[in-house]
């Protein structure tokens, strides 16, 4: 079953981020020790993560993204590296903390959907999310954020959840 897309208002508020480049294949490696960094910034300086942990993507274009097949797909897999910032949404602003940065992700529209399976499954979400949006004559901002609902590490793959909003310009 497809799960539903609508358009909803949402703020993340402050919020702490590492910028990352990495190659897609690399990402379940790097977003597990960069949430385990984030989690040790916000214990030590005594602020509570109000959110679920998210990534939010950078640079996409979504006319291309609509149309990519199988094969584009897979080479992109594993030779273009992508850009994003793994983050954490927090109780109240903190300084910046090396390569950790704070900021406020204000109240935005957004397209939205919950994806319901595994994480390497999610183009297909964003593609109906793509294709839904040009329907209703939305413009899409060249950014995502993915909001990690559940644990990987105790939740099967097929009852994992991500909400993946998208930016409306």
């Amino acid at each position: 079953m497809a799960t539903p897309i609508d358009v909803v208002e949402k703020e993340l508020g402050p919020v702490i981020e590492i910028d990352v480049n990495t190659a897609m294949w690399k990402m379940p490696a790097t977003m597990r020790e960069g949430f385990e960094v984030l989690s040790d910034v916000t214990e030590q300086a005594g602020v509570d993560c109000t959110l679920a942990p998210y990534a939010r993507f950078l640079e996409i274009d979504w006319s291309a993204e609509a149309k990519r097949g199988f094969l584009s797909t897979l080479i992109q897999v594993f030779s273009k590296p992508s850009h994003f910032r793994m983050g954490m949404p927090i109780s109240a602003p903190i300084p910046h903390v090396d390569d950790i940065h704070s900021e406020i992700l204000a109240n935005r529209r957004y397209v939205r959907a919950v994806h319901v399976g595994p994480y390497q499954e999610v183009g297909d979400t964003y593609k109906r999310m793509a294709v839904w949006a040009h329907d209703n004559n939305l413009a899409l901002a060249p950014e995502s954020i993915e909001l990690y609902l559940n644990d990987p590490k105790i939740t099967e793959k097929d009852q994992l959840q991500t909400e993946l909003l998208i930016p409306l310009t």
